[in-house]
């Protein structure tokens, strides 16, 4: 059965599902893109701890069968809060286990979320509903000192390289309000990819989220139609984005 598809309800998420137990891994994943979400496939916690190790393709929450083999969901969580890229990942943790003690350890490297088997979908869009809200407000960037370390890179060149990013990003922000055939769609499409990982690497996960939900927006449209040039439904965005740049460039006009 292919891909189902939802019309756009908010926060699209990337999601990380690790659940051993392949019937239980495959409800959760039709349920999660039923909402649109991206989901990759862990098979236990060894193989999710490689996934996480990618920054360029960082995961907005986590949802972690507890007892799962090699590595528990427990376990996972204990190396994602010992990261400083991770530890902020939200977590909800799968579990058949009611006992008070697994509650008060989770709860006590701040899982906020618990889904008990068996599973509702209406419990689980409830919670990642829930946890889209508190995601809407990401910070602005991350902590300068903190992208220059991972890049390698001082503080000037950092901020040449934001400049010259904000520069194109709102170039194409202006582009995504004008009319464009097939083809121009289809590079328009890659170009924001482009910069939206760009965002990423220079600590803007904001802004790398608006223009996240246009490349989402513009799938979504085209799953919904034959008509090889719908209409650009990014331009429902390009207000917001271009509200986002406003506040990038007005941070950098405060001396570093």
């Amino acid at each position: 059965m292919g891909k189902m598809q939802a019309p756009y309800r908010g926060r699209i998420m990337h999601i990380l599902l690790a659940e051993d137990d392949r019937t239980s891994r495959e409800l959760l994943r039709r349920i999660l893109e039923s909402e649109a979400h991206t989901v990759e496939l862990a098979t236990d916690g060894e193989e999710a701890w490689k996934l996480l190790q990618n920054p360029d393709h960082p995961f907005s929450v986590c949802l972690l069968d507890i007892c799962m083999p090699a590595v528990s969901g427990m376990e996972l969580v204990e190396r994602m809060r010992g990261e400083e890229r991770l530890r902020g990942i939200p977590v909800i943790l799968c579990t058949a286990l009611r006992d008070r003690e697994t509650v008060r350890k989770a709860a006590g490297l701040g899982v906020k979320h618990f889904i008990i088997k068996p599973y509702s979908r209406t419990l689980m869009i409830e919670k990642l509903q829930e946890i889209g809200q508190t995601l809407e407000s990401p910070s602005l960037v991350e902590e300068t000192a903190f992208v220059c370390r991972r890049l390698g890179i001082d503080p000037a060149t950092y901020r040449e390289m934001v400049e010259s990013l904000l520069a194109d990003a709102a170039e194409c922000a202006a582009r995504l309000r004008e009319p464009a055939a097939p083809a121009e769609q289809d590079k328009l499409v890659i170009r924001v990819r482009g910069i939206k990982g760009s965002c990423l690497s220079l600590g803007l996960p904001k802004l790398a989220e608006k223009f996240r939900r246009v490349t989402e927006l513009f799938e979504l449209e085209r799953a919904k139609t034959s008509d090889p040039a719908p209409a650009a439904p990014a331009a429902l965005l390009a207000e917001g984005l271009e509200t986002e740049l406003r506040k990038q460039t007005e941070r950098l006009k405060v001396p570093a």
